[in-house]
Formats: C-alpha cells, sequence, structure tokens
C-alpha cells in the first residue's frame, strides 16, 4: 500500500489538474468517430484523453514523478499548513 501511496502522490496544482480535465473532455469527444468503423487514430485520441483524465481527477503525474516537478506549493505538498510571511519592521523616522 505504501507504494501505491508514493506512486499517487499528488504533483499537480489545481490550475494544471483543471486544464487535463478540459484537454481530457476535448479529447474523449474528438474521439468518438463520426462514421460507424473508427479508424487507429480515433484509438490514439481517446488513449490520451483517458491519461488527461486520470491525471487531472487524481492529481498525480507520472511524467512529472519521473522528472522530479511538482507544481504544488511545497508546504501543500508537504502536508504542512503555509507558513505567514512576517511583517517588516518599520524605520523610525526621526523628528526634527
Amino acid at each position: 500500500m505504501k507504494f501505491l501511496e508514493r506512486i499517487l502522490e499528488q504533483n499537480e496544482s489545481m490550475a494544471d489538474r483543471a486544464v487535463r480535465l478540459v484537454i481530457g473532455v476535448i479529447l474523449a469527444v474528438l474521439a468518438v468517430p463520426p462514421t460507424p468503423v473508427p479508424s487507429p487514430w480515433n484509438y490514439a485520441v481517446g488513449l490520451v484523453a483517458l491519461i488527461a483524465l486520470v491525471t487531472g481527477l487524481t492529481g498525480s503525474c507520472c511524467v512529472y514523478k519521473l522528472f522530479g516537478w511538482n507544481t504544488l506549493k511545497k508546504a501543500k505538498a508537504a502536508g504542512k499548513p503555509a507558513a505567514k510571511a512576517k511583517p517588516r519592521a518599520r524605520a523610525k523616522k526621526k523628528r526634527r
């Protein structure tokens, strides 16, 4: 089970996932053949659509994992709350 969790660790941002879902839906519509006999291109486009939809739904991309890419924020990926920026100390103005 640890192996599966490590493979499916989320490494895509919400924007990345949304783009993949939109592209997946568009490609899925294009994969439907206009004729009763589908061509090999329909199967290829359908496979790419399926991959885009699955990675968009799970938030995990094996290619990103292979290259060590991560579009999530570092704090979110580690499961930690995002650190707040410390306020800067104001320089005191000299009075005349």
